[in-house]
């Protein structure tokens, strides 16, 4: 596994993740995104005209809480997008839905 240049802060959880593609495993360890990059993420969501990205969002939660991932897997732009997806819906759009209920 591949340390990222994301700071390891001790006091938030982490997360271990796998995607299989094409048969090949990918792993990637997720520190828990904080209020400040949760919102950052959320204001991604909805882009000009109302139309929903659900790759954006993930993708800056896979930059600012990455803290180490598989070897290699930033080259593999299928796989980077498969991962956004499922940051977005693991962590984002469940903040999003809570905001709104509120």
């Amino acid at each position: 596994m591949k340390k990222t240049k994301v700071i390891r802060k001790e006091a938030l959880p982490v997360q271990a993740f796998e995607i299989v593609v094409s048969g090949v495993a990918y792993e990637y360890v997720i520190q828990q995104p904080t209020f400040e990059q949760l919102s950052l993420a959320t204001s991604q969501m909805i882009k000009s005209g109302g139309t929903m990205d659900v790759v954006s969002p993930g993708k800056i939660i896979f930059d600012t809480c990455c803290v180490e991932h598989t070897e290699g897997m930033e080259l593999e732009p299928s796989v980077l997008i498969k991962i956004c997806i499922g940051l977005t819906t693991e962590y984002v759009q469940g903040f999003d839905y809570e905001i709104k209920k509120k």
